[in-house]
């Protein structure tokens, strides 16, 4: 089974389906549910619109057009069975599909449009944190902790070099405290907790 992925990136538009990106944490995700209590909302939070649609180089053709007509951009893949997009929020889905579903009538491309969580491995993997293919359980913390944020604490813990998204380091990170260069606020917190710590 082939894949063949596309993408639609129009100037000024909002990319709400990206490329699927939560299977890189499968080595660190168990550590993080033992130690955390509960599965990353990078594994959660991550939904994608299925289109099983009529394979044909027709329908390919109206297919590359109509990504062109969409108000959004937006990255996927197909194959002769479905159509695949990947989603981190719920609603900004929900909203992409109904407006597929009303191109794809205009363009008379033949399909049935459905949606489910993307992680299906950590659903089979972690059913306790599942209501259902539709959406993970609430969790109930007081301050959730991402992937990234974990792992940021545990690199800087470990003496590991620290990996920071520099886009995501506001002004003031590198005037209070060089060492939080590079980190959003909820990461640099818990550096500088442990900073702090190991100061002491």
């Amino acid at each position: 089974m082939e894949w063949n992925y596309f993408k639609h990136d129009s100037p000024g538009t909002e990319l709400v389906s990206k490329d699927e990106d939560s299977g890189r944490y499968y080595d660190e995700v168990p550590d993080f549910v033992r130690e955390n209590g509960f599965l990353p909302i990078e594994c959660r939070e991550c939904f994608k619109g299925l289109v099983f649609w009529s394979y044909s180089r027709t329908n390919i053709a109206k297919f590359n057009r109509l990504l062109k007509t969409l108000p959004v951009s937006v990255h996927g893949k197909y194959n002769e069975h479905v159509v695949v997009f990947y989603f981190n929020n719920k609603g900004k889905m929900l909203g992409f599909l109904d407006i597929l579903k009303r191109k794809m009538e205009g363009f008379e491309i033949p399909g049935r449009i459905q949606w489910r969580v993307s992680g299906r491995y950590w659903q089979a993997e972690y059913p306790q944190f599942f209501e259902s293919a539709k959406g993970s359980k609430p969790i109930r913390v007081n301050e959730e902790l991402t992937m990234k944020q974990w792992l940021a604490k545990r690199q800087f813990l470990l003496g590991l070099p620290l990996i920071a998204d520099q886009s995501t380091c506001m002004p003031w990170c590198k005037r209070t405290n060089p060492e939080t260069q590079g980190f959003d606020h909820a990461t640099r917190w818990f550096v500088l907790q442990a900073l702090t710590t190991e100061r002491r």
